[in-house]
């Protein structure tokens, strides 16, 4: 079946119409480059980030994994846009897992498609200090956290993520 053969209602376009509309789409589509995502290189970005902030604890580099205008969908703080919530966020995240020594954090599965990245991790540690009241019972604990990330601009632009946290209230 040919173009001119469609039947469409109101108007059907002779071939210089088809021609000039899959122009003016591809045109469109390619004006800036085709859109070529790399998913090792985002996977990538995600690995490096849990490596320097959350591992070495430096939030020095925030901006150089995360958009100026990044939204932090995990928190439930209602301030969760850019690197300034970011930041208090991960100052919070780390003086509660200060209740804990020895911590691991190990990735354990990551999947990557177009421009989101699923990182799922487990982190280990002892429980040494207190943490919400609880007092130091000196177990090893071990919890998991799923995180969704969107790349844009090689950086990080939202995040979200779920962490069982169950275990370590016990």
């Amino acid at each position: 079946m040919s173009a001119d053969n469609l039947e469409v209602p109101y108007f059907v376009p002779g071939r210089l119409e088809l021609q000039n509309l899959q122009l003016h789409v591809r045109s469109n589509l390619f004006s800036q480059g085709p859109l070529i995502i790399n998913t090792d290189e985002n996977k990538q970005i995600v690995q490096k980030f849990i490596q320097v902030v959350w591992r070495e604890q430096n939030l020095a580099v925030l901006g150089d994994f995360w958009t100026a205008d990044c939204i932090n969908h995990a928190t439930t703080e209602a301030d969760n846009c850019g690197l300034d919530a970011l930041h208090t966020y991960h100052e919070s995240f780390f003086s509660e897992f200060s209740a804990f020594s020895n911590i691991q954090i190990a990735i354990s599965q990551q999947i990557a498609e177009a421009d989101r990245v699923v990182t799922c991790i487990t982190i280990k540690g002892k429980h040494t200090k207190t943490f919400h009241g609880i007092p130091p019972t000196g177990q090893c604990i071990e919890t998991s956290v799923i995180r969704i990330d969107r790349i844009q601009d090689n950086k990080i632009a939202e995040h979200w993520s779920v962490a069982n946290t169950t275990n370590l209230m016990q």
